[in-house]
């Protein structure tokens, strides 16, 4: 087969590669996905970028916009995918705080998504979306529940690394 290439789905922009040729062997098709980032279900913005998340058959990425142009989000480098459903993110001391319904991580940096930070700072969480929904900040604390227990996450006092946080439990589940 000789090699061909196509810029988008326009057939009349099809050019031959002169001396290229595969083998029916060596084919491989590439099925890149579309998702409807209309269907998404929560947007922030960070480091200049437009992000979206809850967006439908993607609900464990983030998308990123690209930096000043919150109308385009180049697929599939500007995504994040997380081990869980994304149910919040949240801006959190200059970071962003994202919130799955396992875990809870920190995306730190700035420029392109390439440049950014993904760090796990909390596991074997039980976040519902209404608990995600009700997620406070107050100053520099984040309050939240897991399962039946309210928590408090905030940095450590001990520590010069502003992605350094602490979890205390404020609460113990009521028994009858």
């Amino acid at each position: 087969f000789p090699v061909t290439i196509r810029k988008y789905d326009t057939a009349s922009t099809d050019q031959q590669i002169p001396g290229f040729f595969v083998t029916g062997d060596n084919v491989t098709v590439i099925d890149n996905p579309v998702f409807d980032l209309t269907t998404a279900t929560g947007m922030f913005s960070f480091s200049g970028m437009l992000g979206l998340y809850g967006v439908r058959s993607a609900e464990n990425t983030i998308f990123f916009s690209d930096i000043g142009n919150p109308g385009y989000f180049p697929f599939p480098n500007n995504v994040e995918d997380f081990d869980g459903e994304v149910l919040k993110v949240i801006n959190y001391l200059g970071m962003l705080l994202v919130v799955t319904n396992k875990a809870f991580y920190l995306i730190s940096g700035s420029g392109t998504v390439a440049q950014l930070t993904k760090k796990k700072i909390l596991d074997n969480l039980d976040i519902t979306q209404i608990d995600a929904d009700n997620i406070r900040v107050i100053k520099d604390q984040l309050f939240f529940k897991s399962g039946s227990i309210y928590y408090v996450l905030k940095p450590n006092a001990y520590s010069s690394d502003g992605t350094d946080l602490r979890n205390y439990e404020i609460s113990t589940p009521i028994t009858p």
